[in-house]
């Protein structure tokens, strides 16, 4: 008797999860067919048991709304929604930023960044540049990232988002519908669109940062056209000086002008600066250039020193003495101190010997280096003995060094006469008494030997 209640009552049991089911999937059914109605959609009976879908075009674009299932043992359905087939999608992908996409960087490259901090932080954008660029305008960019918050992605030609439920209100289904629709709309463009879409952004967007990276695609995609050229004209304007010499260098000689205002302008950082006066370097004509060079050498800023011996090169004029001398006793940075060595002894010869012998003792390899190779150009016998001390410093100093430094003394004695058949020879200052002089051949390096006294002599 309890067998058969038990079994009576599993039965009743199992008769109302079927009529909640059908229930169920009835009210699911009128939802989805409340939705398709409202937004012109088709109503589609799949044949299995995932229920409904939804499929048709909303604003040109096809959307598809079904039931999935996700997960492992224990499966859920999802409702997805789903744009495919446009153009643009194809060229474009779309995540979250999360530890698996960060990871993914270090072998697929750096991702597409926008310019905002926010969105190139929560946002991983590959594909093509320039449209990626054009269509995250100020509008788009906080759309994407609410969709991709919520689980939304673009990948391979595919829009798409999926919600973990079951959605049953014809209200929830159209606002998601819509919501998908409206970013594939803000998303879409023509090719032929993109110029102005970042002429758009390079000029209206609040954020700097965007502002220049859409001028930079400009610049590198549409170098030339009506859009780059308004695009420059406008950052010439702009309080940032990084996007005003972006400009500068977009504009030609039309903006020279500005570039100078760059270079001369205390409120700007020293490395736009100097990257100004290197722009100008390469451009400028020889008669507007030489006074710029000359006041950028003369000032106290290093990093406008290695742009102006650049142009003091390039105009094949010796920089002031005073100047590069001056130069060479403050500047810190190892390629700048270089670069004026380089100079001193290119310009000046002989002249820059104090000042190279100077930089030997520099803390730095590269100048000294440097410094003692000019030395041997252009030094005389009073360069001999610091040379001597850096060829002589064995393992204190490294091996460039002292080979510089051995070969600048043999240079110098190959060019210097009075020395018995031909030669130099050369003693060390407070060296023992009786010290002996070895005369080599003919532009050989004439070194002391010492000798020990013998018992016989200190008997003596």
């Amino acid at each position: 008797m309890g067998q058969f209640l038990f079994l009576a009552f599993m039965a009743v049991m199992a008769a109302f999860a079927i009529r909640a089911s059908q229930a169920e999937r009835k009210g699911v059914r009128r939802a989805w067919e409340v939705a398709a109605a409202e937004l012109g959609l088709q109503l589609v009976k799949r044949t299995s048991h995932m229920g409904f879908a939804l499929t048709g075009r909303l604003h040109g674009f096809p959307v598809s709304v079904d039931m999935v299932l996700r997960g492992g043992k224990h499966k859920k359905t999802y409702t997805r929604f789903s744009i495919t087939g446009t153009e643009i999608f194809e060229g474009l992908t779309f995540h979250e930023e999360g530890l698996l996409t960060k990871l993914g960087k270090v072998f697929t490259g750096e991702d597409v960044q926008v310019g905002s901090a926010d969105f190139d932080r929560r946002a991983l954008v590959s594909g093509l540049q320039a449209e990626s660029l054009a269509v995250l305008d100020e509008r788009t960019r906080p759309m994407l990232l609410q969709f991709l918050k919520q689980g939304g992605k673009l990948e391979g030609g595919t829009l798409s988002l999926e919600r973990p439920e079951t959605i049953k209100e014809p209200r929830a289904l159209a606002w998601n519908v819509q919501a998908v629709v409206e970013l594939a709309r803000a998303l879409s463009i023509k090719k032929q669109e993109v110029p102005d879409r970042l002429l758009r952004n390079a000029t209206q967007d609040p954020e700097p940062g965007v502002r220049r990276r859409n001028l930079e695609a400009l610049l590198t995609g549409f170098a030339g056209s009506v859009e780059a050229r308004s695009a420059c004209e406008a950052a010439l304007r702009e309080k940032n000086p990084a996007i005003r010499l972006l400009a500068i260098q977009g504009l030609g000689e039309a903006g020279w002008t500005a570039a100078q205002e760059l270079v001369e302008a205390a409120d700007v950082p020293l490395e736009l600066r100097a990257e100004a006066l290197g722009h100008l370097v390469e451009v400028l004509p020889n008669e507007r250039l030489l006074p710029i060079v000359e006041r950028a050498l003369a000032s106290r800023w290093e990093p406008l020193v290695c742009p102006a011996l650049a142009g003091f090169r390039r105009l094949r004029h010796p920089p002031a003495f005073e100047s590069l001398e001056a130069r060479a006793r403050e500047a810190q940075h190892p390629a700048t101190v270089t670069a004026l060595a380089e100079a001193l002894g290119e310009h000046y010869g002989a002249r820059a010997q104090a000042a190279l012998l100077g930089l030997l003792r520099h803390e730095s390899f590269a100048p000294r280096v440097a410094a003692a190779r000019w030395l041997g150009r252009v030094g005389d016998v009073g360069a001999v003995e610091p040379l001597l001390a850096c060829a002589q410093a064995a393992p204190l100093l490294g091996g460039e060094l002292r080979g510089a430094a051995r070969d600048a003394v043999k240079a110098i004695q190959g060019r210097l006469s009075g020395a018995e058949g031909g030669c130099l020879t050369l003693a060390e200052s407070g060296g023992e008494t009786g010290a002996l002089s070895m005369v080599r051949p003919a532009g050989d390096l004439s070194l002391v030997e010492r000798r020990e006294p013998d018992d016989a002599a200190m008997g003596s």
